[in-house]
């Protein structure tokens, strides 16, 4: 009598029966993907003008020096006047840049563009309501920052020199006004969105652990750890520009 027919229908139906019990068993651990940023942004019923307006609201100088009164609030109205900016950006580019396809994550300053073969550099945005630098539009001042240590390798790859003992660093101040407390890196919107929620996320992420730390219980089910949430935040999209002609 053949047994091995039975004997291999048994283990079907076992086996059948174990993913059923425990799906999750037979899957190797990786963690949790990513969601995908939305596309969809709010609708923004003031001009540039007035949101620059706004924005000085919460700018105090005091000793020719620039303060933010309210952090929160300048954030509120610099993501509306991103927005905006965002739209001109689509239609008519940045001045005096071009716009490479090339995404990267982490904390690049720099990529290498893969029509003009020339370094593309990580945008940024004057947002001083005073500066009188304006780009497209008549929106806040887009501009890079080209690091003289940085050169495309053998590889074909961004390739950095390090700084000589007399070399300092310098910092990531706006070409018109100088200032750097307004400089910020120049985002999409649905990416400036997204980078809020998970600022949010990452506070209450903190908060539940400690409350469960104090009380002698476990995490609930669903909270990220902080080091998830960081680790998404820099995997979020960045924008690089090429710089016209040269």
């Amino acid at each position: 009598m053949n047994c091995d027919k039975p004997f291999r229908i048994g283990l079907i139906l076992l086996a059948a029966v174990y993913f059923l019990v425990c799906p999750g068993c037979w899957r190797s651990e990786t963690s949790t993907p990513n969601p995908p940023i939305s596309r969809d942004t709010p609708v923004v019923e003031e001009s540039l003008d007035d949101i620059r307006s706004q924005i000085a609201r919460v700018v105090h100088v005091e000793n020719n020096k620039h303060h933010i009164t309210s952090p929160e609030e300048f954030d509120a109205w610099r993501l509306k006047a991103l927005i905006k900016l965002d739209q001109i950006r689509r239609l008519e580019g940045v001045e005096g840049f071009q716009q490479t396809p090339v995404e990267k994550t982490g904390s690049q300053q720099g990529v290498v563009d893969a029509t003009s073969k020339k370094i593309a550099w990580r945008a940024s945005t004057c947002w001083n309501p005073t500066c009188l630098g304006k780009g497209k539009g008549g929106g806040p001042l887009v501009f890079v920052k080209q690091f003289e240590n940085a050169s495309i390798g053998p590889d074909g790859n961004v390739k950095w020199r390090t700084l000589k003992d007399d070399e300092l660093p310098s910092a990531l101040a706006c070409p018109v006004c100088g200032l750097v407390e307004f400089v910020r890196p120049y985002d999409e919107p649905e990416v400036e969105i997204r980078r809020k929620k998970l600022t949010e996320e990452l506070s209450e992420s903190r908060r539940i652990r400690a409350e469960a730390e104090a009380a002698g219980q476990l995490v609930p089910a669903g909270v990220r750890t902080p080091t998830e949430i960081m680790k998404e935040s820099t995997q979020l999209p960045k924008l690089f520009l090429v710089p016209d002609g040269g």
